[in-house]
Order: C-alpha cells, then sequence, then structure tokens
C-alpha cells in the first residue's frame, strides 16, 4: 500500500499547483509531502541536489519550455522520480507516445477527478502503464483512422515541432543549439519515418492529425 509519498508537482499555474498540492495532501487516502516547481530550472536544481520522488505530475507547457522534450532530454530525472505521470490538458497519439517511450509511466488530463488519480498512482506504482480515458479515445481513434504515429526521437520530435511553427533551418538550429546539418538529418530522418519528401506535406500531416508537440 502506498504511505509517506513524496510527491513534485511541476506546472507553472500557481493556483492549480497549489489546489492540486491541497487535493493530495487531504483526499487522497495516504500521508504525502508535496513540492511544487514553477518551472523547470527550479526542479532541475532539485535533482542535481540529489532530491527523490515517489512520484512527479509533469505538464506539458510550462511557460516557454516543453515538459515532454525536457523529459527526454534529462535522463537524470528518471533516476529521481520513481512514477512520472504526465498531467496535462494537452494530449494527442504522438504525446503519448513520446511521454511513454520517453520515461513516463502515465498520461492523465487535468480534467480527471481525484478518484482516477489514485488510480494512476496505483497503477503507476505496480508497474503498469495508466493514460486518461479521453485520451484512450484518442489513441484508439487513431487506430481506427489507421493514422501512422511512428517512433520518434526527443530531438525529432522537437524539429518537427519548430518546423510546424513555421521555423526555417537556420532558426532551429539557433534555437536547439545545434548546426544547420544536423537539423536538415533530423529532417531527413522525419521524411523516412513518415513515408514523405516534402517539408510542406510533413507539416500539413503532422498538422491535420496533432502530430506537432507545443513549444509554448
Amino acid at each position: 500500500m502506498l504511505q509517506d509519498l513524496s510527491i513534485a508537482i511541476v506546472d507553472d499555474h500557481v493556483l492549480f499547483a497549489e489546489s492540486l498540492k491541497v487535493l493530495l495532501q487531504t483526499q487522497m487516502p495516504y500521508k504525502s509531502e508535496v513540492y511544487i516547481y514553477n518551472n523547470l530550472k527550479d526542479l532541475q536544481a532539485e535533482l542535481d541536489n540529489d532530491k527523490h520522488f515517489d512520484f512527479l505530475l509533469l505538464d506539458i507547457q510550462i511557460g516557454s519550455e516543453n515538459g515532454l522534450i525536457f523529459l527526454g532530454k534529462t535522463p537524470l530525472l528518471l533516476k529521481k522520480a520513481k512514477n512520472i505521470i504526465i498531467l496535462s490538458s494537452l494530449g494527442n497519439s504522438l504525446m503519448i507516445k513520446q511521454a511513454i517511450e520517453s520515461g513516463a509511466k502515465g498520461f492523465l488530463s487535468k480534467n480527471c477527478d481525484v478518484n482516477e488519480l489514485e488510480r494512476a498512482f496505483t497503477k503507476t506504482s505496480n508497474g503498469q502503464i495508466y493514460v486518461s480515458e479521453i485520451f484512450e479515445k484518442e489513441l484508439a481513434e487513431h487506430a481506427i483512422n489507421k493514422i501512422t504515429v511512428p517512433s520518434l526521437t526527443t530531438r525529432e520530435a522537437e524539429v518537427l515541432s519548430y518546423l510546424c511553427a513555421a521555423y526555417t533551418v537556420k532558426e532551429i538550429a539557433s534555437k536547439m543549439e545545434i548546426s544547420t546539418h544536423t537539423v536538415q538529418m533530423y529532417v531527413k530522418n522525419l521524411f523516412n519515418k513518415f513515408k514523405i519528401n516534402r517539408t510542406t506535406d510533413l507539416v500539413l500531416y503532422a498538422t491535420k492529425n496533432g502530430l506537432n508537440l507545443p513549444l509554448n
């Protein structure tokens, strides 16, 4: 049985985070110490100081940063947090796949109630993956319509998001602090994975099917 938990809430919406903290400490059937981080810099500092968590609830949009990209680029997060659950109002097939492949054990809607939150904690602590029902419908719809969602690396997903936001290769290179040649390599990988030969077609396909991750 879960007890005496250390829980991190990573969300830049202060009122939501504070309300969730109260809920976790008063409505869940176990004691918990809850920590709030309104930006990824503060969370990174705690991880660097060897802070550990039993559960970490991570939003996707955190100010101008992306929680999924941070998760994929921060192996230390997986070592310091036993169970990482994405908690967001956003969600599509690519986001869910990206989250799970990056090490998250759950993907929850911010519209979930306390009972679903408790179920998610229980299942993920037992080694299972938990996805909110509303997002399971999204996955089922993509399966029915046979929408191809290839597995992307964190960097490929980031490049795809910048392309969908109309950034040029040079601008993407600057944002990601890599060379234009490396960006072009990621674009080529995306072409191969989606079986598409033009950037315009790639952006149209990703946008139409909601496959681009939010950047801000």
